[in-house]
């Protein structure tokens, strides 16, 4: 129980390495027959150490140890967090339609149907904006979720996040709709964490339709919120986004201030996919001021990263972009 509770405090403090070691040490004596009891603690272990392949980019190890976990998953709410965490492991990897079906699927055992199709999309979206219409205008009529209930809502939330990534490659109605459900069950929430992560995603949207001023205000907002949060994650992921208003605004070394600050972190604690977009950020702003160049060295370390992630769409993504980087500078 020790060394799943020190594993459990690596993991929270995002030290994946360690947090690897100190699980499968864990898994290895509770696999033992004396530790029968301790069942329900061994398989918590194996979804913990998933989590942590998936964040370290190990993801082959990260689905065989998600597909062990969904032979002893028994309830609803399990299965809708080992589905989540397959989506996470193929969106990182480019596999967007085997993502896409294992979030959704996740999302369903939370009682929450997502859109079939575009057509239905609109609907579910026009439903959201007059939700958002009506928390704006009246925030004290806003409907609380009971203390009792957050953590289950709070999955909801967290795999609405990693839907709209998803969506961004499938459909932009669905992307919308995600994001305006995110950002209305986060009011109905109140904790810090789902406020900073849905108002920082809600600004990308809203920057996204040309609404520039007003998601600045949830940029701030998400950034206060990241400081009183005082989590690595959450405060690099945050910068990581910020960063991205400086493509729309015309204000590149805004952008590479905030990218250089949230690869840092991201290398700190080991979270690679998310410093991978970081990087992509970056050197998108360094492309748009003709600093090819730059651009050139940064698409390179990308490769590298990419290769070492397994990321084959992303690969794609890279060479073509290098290809016209070569073309404009005659290399």
């Amino acid at each position: 129980m020790s060394r799943y509770s020190a594993a459990k405090k690596a993991k929270k403090t995002s030290a994946n390495k360690d947090a690897i070691l100190r699980f499968e040490q864990s898994i290895e004596i509770l696999s033992k027959p004396e530790y029968k009891s301790q069942e329900s603690v061994l398989h918590a272990s194996k979804e913990e150490l998933a989590e942590v392949f998936r964040q370290a980019g190990d993801y082959d190890k990260a689905i065989s140890m998600y597909n062990e976990c969904m032979l002893h998953q028994t309830t609803k709410e399990g299965k809708s967090e080992i589905h989540a965490g397959l989506g996470k492991v193929y969106q990182e990897r480019g596999e967007h339609m085997e993502a896409m079906v294992e979030l959704e699927s996740a999302l369903r055992y939370l009682g929450k149907k997502p859109p079939k199709n575009d057509i239905t999309a609109i609907g579910a979206l026009i439903g959201q904006i007059f939700i958002r219409l009506f928390h704006i205008a009246f925030p004290i009529l806003i409907r609380k979720i009971k203390e009792i209930d957050k953590p289950f809502y709070q999955k909801r939330s967290s795999i609405l996040i990693t839907l709209q990534k998803i969506y961004f490659f499938t459909s932009v109605n669905k992307v919308a709709w995600a994001g305006f459900a995110h950002i209305n069950l986060a009011e109905r929430l109140e904790t810090e964490y789902d406020l900073c992560l849905a108002s920082s995603s809600y600004a990308t949207i809203l920057q996204g339709i040309g609404f520039l001023d007003r998601s600045k205000v949830y940029y701030e907002k998400s950034t206060e919120l990241a400081k009183k949060l005082n989590n690595p994650f959450v405060k690099a992921l945050t910068m990581q986004r910020f960063g991205l208003r400086g493509l729309y605004i015309n204000d590149p070394p805004f952008c590479h201030e905030m990218e250089r600050s949230s690869i840092n972190l991201f290398k700190q604690i080991g979270e690679m996919w998310e410093m991978f977009l970081a990087y992509s950020i970056e050197l998108t702003a360094y492309f748009y001021s003709s600093d090819f160049e730059k651009s050139r060295s940064i698409n390179l370390e990308l490769e590298e990263l990419a290769s070492k992630l397994n990321a084959k769409m992303y690969l794609g993504w890279i060479c073509m972009r290098i290809s016209i980087i070569d073309y404009l500078t005659g290399v």
